[in-house]
Order: C-alpha cells, then sequence, then structure tokens
C-alpha cells in the first residue's frame, strides 16, 4: 500500500530543493579552497620556521667575516673626545675630565685654576677700559 503526498506548488518545491543543493555544493567548494589555504599556510610556515632556526647560523658567519679589530688602536682623539692637559688621556665627557683632573692632578689643577682666575680679572679690568675709552 503506497501512500501518496499533494505537492500544492510542485515548480516552486523544485526550485527551493535545487536552491538547497547548490548552497550545499558552494558550501563544499568553499570548504575545499579553505582546505588548500590551510595547507599553503602550513607548508609556508614550515619553511619559515627553517629559515628562521637558520638565522642564528647565519649571523655567526657574517660575524666570523668581521675583521677583528683591537679597541686600543682606535684613536679617541678622532672621535670628538677631551684630552687632559696634564697626562694626555682622553674622556669621552667633560664631566669624566674633571672628576679625573680632581683625583689624579689635584695640585696641578689647583695652580692652573689660580691662573686661570688672574686672567679672568685682567681681561674683565681690559673690558673696562675699552668701555671707558669707547664712551670718550
Amino acid at each position: 500500500m503506497g501512500r501518496y503526498i499533494k505537492i500544492n506548488k510542485p515548480r516552486e518545491s523544485r526550485k527551493a530543493v535545487l536552491v538547497g543543493k547548490i548552497n550545499c555544493l558552494n558550501a563544499l567548494k568553499r570548504l575545499a579552497v579553505f582546505g588548500e589555504l590551510s595547507e599553503s599556510i602550513d607548508k609556508n610556515f614550515a619553511e619559515m620556521n627553517s629559515e628562521l632556526a637558520n638565522i642564528p647560523n647565519t649571523v655567526g658567519d657574517i660575524l666570523k667575516s668581521f675583521p677583528v679589530v683591537e679597541v686600543k688602536t682606535i684613536r679617541l682623539e678622532e672621535s670628538g673626545s677631551i684630552k687632559c692637559s696634564y697626562c694626555g688621556k682622553f674622556f669621552s665627557t667633560q664631566k669624566g675630565l674633571a672628576m679625573h683632573i680632581k683625583r689624579a692632578h689635584p695640585i696641578e689643577s689647583a695652580g692652573k685654576e689660580q691662573s686661570s682666575s688672574e686672567l679672568d680679572q685682567i681681561e674683565s679690568q681690559i673690558a673696562a677700559l675699552e668701555q671707558e675709552v669707547s664712551s670718550i
């Protein structure tokens, strides 16, 4: 005994079933494309990881190719350092030079400071005389 179902709008029902099949096929196609993309992404990550693993070796090779220079042979005078007038040592900052002079040359620096203050006095007297002369 068979049962029959009456379909009121067979064309619309057939169209709805076909649209559903097309949607399923499009979803399967997108899934296949996604699978291919994920495989290519995994492959690219594997290649990048292998390249990243070789970086330390490459950097080591690059560093080995540089020449070895002794620091003692580099002239600090050329790099803009400040030279001590007493012993000829070079310092990178004025503060370092001042500390060196206070510790290593205290007697010599005291005599030089006095002479520089005398020079300052003489220069101030000369400036005062020049002002008087210019006002006449």
